[in-house]
């Protein structure tokens, strides 16, 4: 629907003008800061367009609706938000996964909180946890009472699992998530390191990505067939579970690896181009190095984890640090910090 809008909008030639200035700036920007990269205007003028039929087919649905709060996720400065900010329409915006330092929907630099009546924004934006919170907050743009903490309603459930899950396992399990196209060279080369691990003591399971392409997913489908080291957990289980299920996770900068620390189950970040510190480059903090362990992509990657999991001491040290910061990253009563935070919203 909103397409068909746009393209009838772009026919009727709409706010041309506005295209065209919009564009200039834009140009400007990229000289200023000797940016050596072109916009294409035919995609400027689609991107637009498609904001402004956003916001008129959401115009009128609220309109018709006439909700009182709003709920979406990552959708700060969209057609939609400008509809809901103009027909004074509260708008929650749930964190969906990981924020970093920078992350365009949530961070903004605080040289324009003076502007922000002319942003289309979120009244309140929710996150899993104080570590979250204070990433917000420290640009300077968000007021205290504009970012609320609620947990995440998952991470309360296999908490709950966790507290009564015995673990008697043969095998040691090791949990891999992947990242889509984003990371896969990434995950072959550490797959292909981890090979060597002897199968009679390691299990190593790899969960696809949602959104992981078919490509991908056929040459992780392809790997238990080599080996018996290696299993595909492609069924309903939740991450959570599976995080539940191992004994440690190892990752790039996927948001299971906090999912982990979050569940008192270590966790590995491998560094990679442009991240020497893997995810902690990625968040642009680094207040986790010490629960999330930083491994360099060229060091002898499974001695290493072997020597880590056969410390017993070292082990348990390492868990008592995720619980220590379990609560930190993301909170505990989701349902009744959500019930609270609707009732807020409505009597204000």
């Amino acid at each position: 629907m909103v397409r068909l809008q746009s393209k009838w909008l772009r026919y009727k030639r709409k706010e041309k003008e506005l295209i065209k200035k919009l564009n200039a700036l834009v140009g400007i920007f990229l000289k200023e800061y000797s940016i050596t990269i072109s916009i294409d205007e035919q995609w400027l003028n689609s991107v637009v367009y498609l904001w402004l039929a956003e916001y008129e087919i959401y115009e009128w649905i609220f309109k018709k609706l006439n909700p009182r709060i709003l709920i979406v996720t990552d959708q700060a400065h969209t057609g939609k938000i400008a509809a809901a900010n103009d027909l004074k329409i509260k708008v929650l915006e749930y964190q969906h996964g990981l924020m970093d330092k920078y992350y365009p929907n949530y961070t903004i630099a605080g040289e324009y909180k003076t502007s922000k009546q002319f942003f289309a924004l979120q009244d309140r934006t929710v996150v899993f946890g104080e570590f979250h919170r204070k990433q917000l907050l420290a640009h300077g743009f968000w007021d205290e009472n504009e970012v609320a903490i609620t947990g995440n309603m998952q991470v309360d459930e296999a908490r709950q699992k966790a507290n009564i899950a015995t673990k008697k396992k043969e095998r040691v399990t090791i949990l891999i998530p992947t990242q889509g196209v984003y990371r896969f060279k990434n995950t072959q080369q550490l797959l292909d390191k981890l090979l060597v691990l002897d199968s009679n003591k390691f299990k190593v399971v790899i969960r696809p990505h949602p959104m992981e392409p078919e490509s991908c997913i056929e040459y992780f489908r392809a790997l238990p067939q080599k080996t018996n080291l290696i299993e595909v957990r492609e069924d309903r289980i939740s991450i959570f579970d599976l995080i539940v299920e191992s004994d440690l996770v190892i990752g790039f900068d996927s948001t299971t690896l906090l999912e982990a620390i979050t569940m008192s189950i270590p966790a590995v970040t491998i560094s990679f181009e442009g991240c020497n510190k893997g995810v902690h480059d990625t968040l642009g903090d680094y207040l986790l190095e010490d629960v999330i362990k930083v491994l360099p992509a060229n060091t002898d990657l499974p001695n290493l984890l072997i020597g880590m999991i056969q410390d017993q001491k070292y082990m348990d040290n390492w868990k008592a640090n995720c619980a220590m910061l379990s609560g930190f990253l993301y909170d505990d009563n989701y349902l009744e910090n959500s019930k609270a935070l609707f009732e807020e919203i409505r009597t204000c």
